[in-house]
């Protein structure tokens, strides 16, 4: 099924992993860029003697875990290097511990006294905490870290990189749509326009490291369905929130009159869009099965084709010139035995004969 690929096959399957292993890194460099320049912010406070300031909207255990996270990140995109796996696990533990003693204090109504550790913070409410929208993502990205690659627990990372999924989408939701219960609690405890955009990056970054490697396996392969995932999910995880958002927006601003219009318009506006992606695709899937089909049957009509040496009978079957039994045993799994053709015994008797009338001659 290489020839679903465009282009030169070979050429594509070379290049593929490449741009695979540039965008996760990418992914993840800029994750750790905002979270240390947030962290080295944070850490410099003191000194700086600011109050108040967008760079604060980012907690400090969330730079922090956002920076090991996307390290995390970029040993798993580049899994060759020696040691990496080991390094890898252990930040993926330090981002998880974090993030899940965070959710415990929510959970339990107690502080753990793990939100301010690194620094001091002045919010009023839940000083240092994390949203728990923040720290589920992050321990469901460190539980990915964990899990990849481990014996029997590809399925957790599997789990993992779904669910984070899903989270990423409703804090996005929360945003676009406005509600703050899905991104926050509070506006000092929130997830932050910075901590969204790293959330989303490393996601970005983990979805490439794990790019042939369990549920995303098909995504890699160069058929029918590897080409339906990569052209069909990204859309369906961007479009239904876009349409939704500006939906939402043309009402804000007057271009819709009630809200049953605006559901309306956008249950038809989703409808025209899904059916001319899928009936494009579906072109695209012709387009392949007949280049396919055409490739075989020149392959097979190659395949019946067989040259034999006029001089000594050999075959040549792969580059190699042999006995035609070795052919038939290599290219069909014949085994051969060995006779004598009806021909062959009456020329043989006859040069009997002719040798025993020469010596009853000779003698």
């Amino acid at each position: 099924m290489a020839l679903l690929r465009r282009g030169a096959p070979t050429e594509r399957a070379e290049r593929r992993p490449g741009l695979r292993g540039a965008v996760g890194a990418a992914s993840a460099l800029l994750s750790f860029a905002v979270g240390a320049v947030v962290l080295g912010a944070w850490l410099a406070r003191p000194l700086l003697q600011v109050e108040v300031s967008f760079l604060w909207l980012m907690k400090a255990n969330s730079a922090l875990c956002v920076a090991c996270t996307s390290l995390g990140m970029l040993l798993l995109v580049d899994a060759g290097r020696d040691g990496a796996g080991h390094l890898r696990r252990g930040l993926g533990a330090l981002v998880w511990a974090v993030s899940v003693a965070t959710l415990f204090e929510y959970l339990a109504g107690i502080d753990l006294g793990v939100d301010q550790l690194l620094v001091a913070d002045p919010a009023p409410s839940l000083p240092g905490r994390m949203s728990p929208w923040t720290a589920a993502t992050l321990a469901l990205l460190a539980s990915a870290l964990l899990a990849h690659r481990a014996r029997h627990l590809d399925w957790v990372a599997d789990a993992a990189l779904v669910a984070a999924g899903a989270a990423l989408q409703l804090i996005l939701a929360g945003y676009l749509y406005g509600v703050v219960d899905l991104y926050g609690v509070d506006r000092f405890t929130r997830v932050s326009p910075q901590t969204l955009l790293c959330l989303a990056a490393l996601w970005i970054a983990l979805v490439a490291g794990r790019l042939g490697v369990g549920c995303l396996e098909i995504a890699a392969r160069p058929s029918a369905g590897g080409a339906a995932v990569r052209t069909l999910l990204p859309i369906a995880l961007v479009l239904p929130p876009l349409l939704g958002w500006m939906r939402l927006l043309a009402q804000w601003e007057g271009l819709i009159g009630s809200t049953q219009v605006g559901v309306a318009l956008f249950a038809v506006a989703q409808t025209l869009i899904l059916a001319a992606l899928i009936y494009g695709f579906a072109l695209r899937l012709d387009a392949f099965e007949a280049r396919y089909v055409a490739e075989r049957q020149r392959r097979e009509g190659l395949e019946r084709l067989v040259a034999i040496c006029a001089w000594t009978g050999k075959v040549r079957w792969n580059g190699e010139w042999m006995r035609v039994e070795r052919y038939l045993m290599e290219r069909f799994g014949l085994h051969v035995t060995h006779t004598i053709s009806d021909d062959a015994m009456e020329r043989m008797e006859q040069e009997i004969a002719k040798l025993e009338s020469r010596r009853n001659v000779d003698g």
